[in-house]
């Protein structure tokens, strides 16, 4: 699948994601920070390379969006549990969305040769710990790193119009609503990214680490 097509289907899913959300959104506040959350690297979903498992959780899912469906491809079976199928080693980061309009995000390892494939649905794992950023002058504070194939949700209390980068090469993403930004690592390198605010407040800028990404565990 060329860049091009995973970015449409992303860009689709998001849309979704998006009229999801607009549903389901709170009201907003004023705030001097952002945050970053992130699947748990060191507890990911495991699936066999060519085979599947099933992710089950007690959450009422309404949507997902994988950062690269070329590594791994999820299916909802039902509202509380989705098929994930490994289609090349490799991480990458499954985000979901549940009733209540939280995102939550999980890491995905995709291994070939695994001596024992679950039967039974494993549970969406935790996320990791979220990361608070402070914004000085409209800068972001710290360099957000991201995982090649892998995703980070942005999530602010100050509404968003748009988002834009510097150079697209590194990273991908879109706002899946006004306070909600989904960035996907596509390549190693460094990039700006710059929040749109609305009503005349002073945009927020970003800067991007996109690293390498470790596919065995550690």
């Amino acid at each position: 699948m060329t860049t091009w097509c995973q970015n449409h289907r992303l860009a689709r899913r998001l849309l979704r994601i998006a009229f999801c959300l607009a549903v389901l959104a709170p009201s907003a506040s004023l705030a001097e920070v952002i945050d970053i959350l992130r699947g748990d690297p060191a507890n990911p979903i495991v699936v066999p390379l060519g085979g599947s498992v099933v992710v089950g959780t007690d959450k009422y899912l309404v949507e997902n969006v994988i950062a690269n469906p070329g590594i791994a491809d999820p299916s909802m079976i039902s509202q509380h549990a989705l098929r994930l199928s490994g289609k090349r080693i490799g991480r990458t980061t499954l985000s979901v969305i549940d009733r209540s309009g939280a995102m939550i995000s999980a890491a995905v390892l995709v291994q070939d040769g695994l001596a024992v494939v679950p039967s039974d649905p494993v549970s969406l794992p935790a996320p990791g710990a979220v990361q608070t950023i402070d914004v000085v002058d409209g800068q972001a504070a710290e360099v957000i790193e991201i995982p090649m194939d892998a995703a980070v949700v942005i999530t602010s209390d100050d509404a968003f119009s748009d988002i834009t980068f510097g150079y697209n090469g590194v990273a991908y993403g879109a706002l899946v609503f006004d306070r909600t930004a989904y960035l996907i690592g596509m390549e190693e390198g460094m990039t700006d990214v710059t929040l749109v605010r609305t009503e005349g407040m002073p945009n927020t800028r970003v800067s991007v680490a996109v690293v390498a990404n470790m596919t065995g565990m550690d």
